[in-house]
């Protein structure tokens, strides 16, 4: 509640605030802007305290495998406190440097932990954290943004060997005690260009063993910038001794040296970690030419950068549910790889418990030819494009699932009666197609490129139908935005499913078809308008259309990303039917939404068709029974889809049919509904 109720309200909902009370400035509250309409009296959502002010944090020792843990919470007292508040409204750029550094570390500092944003994703199924409106501010939320969109490192853990479905052939033996990852850095060509090498020098050289592995200790501050820039040596940060270039151990105590300076090892770190990482350091693997190297003795620095690829990350932790059993007494446990790479014994990295043992799978599928002898084991591999088996850029068959190139199935689909499409016009992976600009009639939307222009076929002379295809405005319509969570499996069914639908409407006379998509107007492949028309003259529902001059039920398809495997919402946009309660039927709630079982979980089959859905759904408001299907006399606007949603609800939880996962999030565009 503000003092200065004169003036206009400086607020609106969704800005945010910073509040300190008068008998506690210390102690900051964040909060979210939720509405203004009785202002002086102003209504935010649930504040957000800073964590470095909730937790007593220090760095433990590593013996002592503490984390910090949240205050408890105080009784909240129902009282009015003075406090002075600050706005959302610094421009970043505007600041000096010293205030840059402490906004993001302010930001970074008011992140939710990795385990609660994983919670609220799986929470709402198909929302990203841009719908977590009421904790991630916009500010933090382009934080995290730029720390995940600059990361150019893929980081795996490895997975332990009492977990459930161990691999023992991804976990590295002599160095228990220390949390293990697959460590990968830069783009595709960083690895082309490390294999060229090793296979350039290899051949010069006649090379038993092509690589070697060593130690890369670094202190924590400095991993920010190499898991985005990649190992470097640019800048000097401790002494170069023996030459420019990165320096590398055999020994894993003299790597550790470096990876402790400034405090590296009791430093604190981001408080809402959920591993509290202590020390950091890489095993790299290098072209085996030692004597080529700026130096080979006492440490190895080595200054071809395509010389070197990281493979394992290794970090010490305070938590003790991320820390392995630590040597010696646990050494037993450790489970030696059955395929070890051969190591240069001469040049042979040392760990915890003597010398390391790298299972083969550290090293990429195409680095099984030359000096080294295929792996017998090995599962089938294939490549995307058409490249040899010795292409660097080679994909394992157990990942073809997470690549999003498009293969010789996917285009298949568009290959079959499909006009050919110019390259360029085709777009794979999780964003949908987007119509193209250009100012051809038939070629006007990305789609007529892709199943053929409406030229193609000719037009019926005068069908019987009173129905005009092109009338509707899409204006009118609440039209989705390109959703985020699209995924590469249901796009590539989604538009083979329009394919198919689209070359049957050309097909059959309209009149006969009782349905039209305008295949010019689709922009986002999960929302379908749909047209329902030419119903039987006897029935009510056409007769109620004749006199209302209606010559289309006008539908919504909605898809979500796991279809096939999920039904689409099927809802009625215009005109308003008359609800069951007012005497009405053909299945229509009164919201809008469609009560057929065919449209949840229950009914709902992957192998369904599109076409089999609408020929189902116009037979429904068809049926007279229970009773026919009316329109409302009065004229109302068109069914929100709010209300479609909870009607499809309240059909289910009646009929004790089951509600998609995520329905609602997918439904209502991505995002659930914000009450404010």
């Amino acid at each position: 509640m503000f003092d200065i109720p004169e003036g206009k309200c400086p607020f609106k909902a969704g800005d945010w605030l910073i509040i300190r009370t008068n008998d506690n400035k210390a102690k900051a509250l964040h909060c979210r802007i939720t509405e203004t309409y009785f202002y002086p009296t102003i209504k935010v959502a649930e504040p957000i305290v800073p964590t470095i002010s909730q937790l007593t944090f220090q760095a433990a020792a590593l013996p002592s495998k503490k984390i910090p843990t949240p205050a408890p919470a105080s009784r909240v007292e129902d009282v009015f406190k003075q406090a002075t508040f600050y706005m959302y409204d610094q421009n970043f750029d505007s600041l000096s440097v010293a205030h840059k550094r402490e906004a993001i570390f302010a930001l970074l500092d008011l992140l939710p932990s990795i385990n609660d944003m994983r919670k609220y994703l799986q929470r709402k199924k198909q929302s990203t954290l841009t719908s977590w409106v009421d904790r991630l501010s916009p500010a933090a939320l382009g934080v995290l943004r730029w720390i995940i969109a600059s990361n150019r490192a893929c980081i795996m853990q490895v997975q332990d060997p009492d977990t459930p479905g161990f691999k023992t052939q991804e976990r590295l033996c002599g160095m228990s005690g220390w949390t293990q990852f697959r460590f990968a850095m830069g783009a595709p060509d960083k690895e082309r260009r490390f294999v060229q090498a090793v296979r350039d020098t290899s051949n010069r050289l006649s090379l038993k063993h092509d690589t070697l592995f060593a130690w890369h200790g670094s202190p924590l501050h400095n991993w920010h910038s190499i898991i985005r820039e990649g190992l470097h040596f640019k800048d000097t940060a401790h002494g170069r001794a023996y030459g420019h270039g990165v320096y590398h151990s055999l020994d894993l105590n003299t790597s550790l040296g470096y990876s402790s300076m400034y405090g590296g090892a009791t430093g604190g770190g981001w408080a809402m970690s959920n591993i509290h990482v202590s020390q950091a350091l890489a095993l790299n693997e290098i072209v085996n030419a030692p004597q080529e190297f700026v130096s080979k003795s006492p440490h190895l620095v080595v200054a071809q950068l395509d010389w070197i690829q990281t493979r394992y990350l290794f970090v010490q932790t305070r938590n003790p549910d991320y820390t392995q059993p630590s040597a010696p007494n646990n050494t037993s446990k450790e489970i030696m790889p059955i395929n070890p790479v051969p190591q240069d014994s001469s040049y042979t990295p040392r760990g915890v418990s003597g010398s390391l043992v790298i299972p083969r799978s550290a090293i990429p599928s195409h680095r099984g030819q030359g000096s080294r002898t295929a792996d017998p084991s090995a599962k089938r591999r294939k490549t995307a494009n058409g490249t040899t088996f010795a292409d660097p850029i080679e994909l394992d068959a157990e990942d073809d699932g997470a690549s999003v190139a498009t293969l010789e199935e996917d285009r298949s689909i568009f290959d079959e009666d499909t006009p050919m499409i110019q390259p360029g016009t085709l777009h794979t992976g999780i964003i949908t197609p987007t119509p193209s600009k250009g100012k051809g009639k038939a070629t006007t939307g990305f789609l007529s490129k892709l199943i053929g222009s409406k030229s193609s076929t000719p037009p019926l002379s005068q069908p019987p139908t009173d129905y005009l295809p092109g009338k509707l405005d899409y204006s009118l319509l609440q039209m989705l935005a390109q959703p985020a969570w699209a995924t590469p499996s249901a796009t590539r069914r989604l538009m083979q499913d329009f394919k198919a639908v689209i070359a049957i409407q050309h097909q059959t006379p309209l009149h006969e078809l009782g349905w039209h998509i305008d295949e010019e107007k689709l922009e986002n492949m999960y929302q379908w308008i749909v047209e329902l028309h030419s119903f039987d003259s006897t029935l009510p529902l056409a007769q109620d259309m004749k006199k209302r001059g209606i010559t289309s039920v006008v539908l919504e398809m909605r898809f979500g990303k796991d279809y096939p495997m999920s039904p689409p919402f099927v809802r009625v946009v215009k005109p308003r039917f008359l609800g069951f309660q007012q005497g009405g039927g053909g299945h229509v709630t009164a919201g809008g939404a469609l009560c057929m079982e065919l449209l949840t979980n229950n009914g709902w089959s992957a192998v369904s068709t599109i076409e089999s859905v609408l020929l189902q759904v116009r037979m429904a408001m068809s049926s007279l029974d229970p009773k026919p299907a009316r329109l409302e006399n009065h004229s109302r606007e068109d069914y929100g889809v709010g209300e479609a949603v909870e009607a499809y609800i309240r059909a289910c939880n009646v009929h004790g049919w089951t509600v998609p996962d995520g329905f609602r999030e997918m439904a209502l565009g991505g995002a659930a509904p914000r009450y404010i």
